[in-house]
């Protein structure tokens, strides 16, 4: 059965987003971002690179961004997770809280490229549900069947190419919550981006 290819809208995200390879065995993925510049320059000034840790990101959310706090309105755990941080991260008084740091790049789809498996590429694309829209390209037109299980999952399907053509849209990706998941996988991808242009 053929599979129709629709062009609603373009496939690629425009000039101002990256792309980067993701680390991983087996099936390669492909996160495709844009730079939050401000915090970028902001990062490079202070000499503060990616963040890592997770458990600093995650106190890091008990704090809301660019405002001050009361240093007891947290409990004991942020604080004391905070009190190791760099000030370019949390600037810090005796009292008062304030937290500096933010996702350095947004995250705006993940591909993978289908080569042997459909399954294996789906898995793959799968991992990364909670953090962006998720795209299989395929190099010929997949099965009815295929296309129903992205569908079911809310991946889209490309056919590969220079402009590339819609087999399926993705879902949109809709943030549920800001977790530091999230975050640490923002952090993982500006690390990327700084290996890569050094």
């Amino acid at each position: 059965m053929d599979v129709a290819v629709s062009s609603t809208r373009q496939v690629g995200l425009g000039e101002e987003t990256y792309a980067r390879h993701l680390p991983g065995s087996g099936v390669g993925a492909v996160a495709h971002y844009l730079l939050d510049r401000r915090e970028h320059e902001r990062r490079q000034l202070a000499e503060l690179g990616s963040l890592d840790d997770l458990a600093a990101l995650d106190a890091m959310l008990e704090l809301p961004e660019e405002a001050d706090i009361s240093r007891e309105s947290v409990s004991g755990r942020v604080q004391r997770i905070v009190a190791r941080l760099p000030e370019s991260a949390v600037s810090q008084s005796e009292d008062r809280l304030r937290r500096l740091a933010r996702h350095p790049v947004r995250v705006e789809r993940i591909t993978v490229a289908v080569r042997r498996s459909w399954t294996a590429a789906l898995q793959r694309v799968l991992e990364f549900s909670q953090f962006a829209e998720r795209v299989l390209v395929c190099t010929s037109s997949p099965t009815h069947e295929q296309v129903l299980e992205a569908s079911y999952n809310g991946v889209g399907v490309a056919l590969e190419g220079d402009d590339g053509n819609w087999v399926l849209e993705p879902d949109a990706f809709v943030v549920q919550q800001h977790s530091a998941a999230r975050w640490a996988f923002a952090e993982r991808v500006y690390a990327l981006h700084l290996s890569c242009s050094n």
